[in-house]
């Protein structure tokens, strides 16, 4: 039987009939099918490879995937958030 390597979640064996690799082609990770769920903290959602989003190389449901700038990493989308609520001196409410 085929092995993928150990699973991302688990650490386990996975063979290639209870599992797959998921994640961008240069740094694909195995997984099994039943371990393949939400990263979010509260969300057990199991996941397929048609319904899985991917961030810093974890998976997550579509209604938990962190969301950030087109093209820009996590340092530039707090960068961007914090830019949205800037009010210039003299200009608040």
């Amino acid at each position: 039987m085929s092995n993928l390597g150990k699973c991302a979640k688990c650490n386990k064996t996975v063979y290639a009939l209870e599992g797959f690799r998921f994640g961008p082609p240069t740094d694909q990770k195995p997984v099994h099918k039943g371990c393949f769920k939400c990263s979010a903290p509260d969300c057990n959602w199991q996941l397929n490879v048609g319904t899985y989003k991917s961030y810093d190389g974890k998976p997550y449901c579509s209604s938990h995937c962190p969301t950030m700038p087109r093209g820009g990493d996590a340092t530039q989308a707090a960068a961007t958030k914090a830019e949205m609520n800037f009010v210039p001196p003299g200009q608040g409410h």
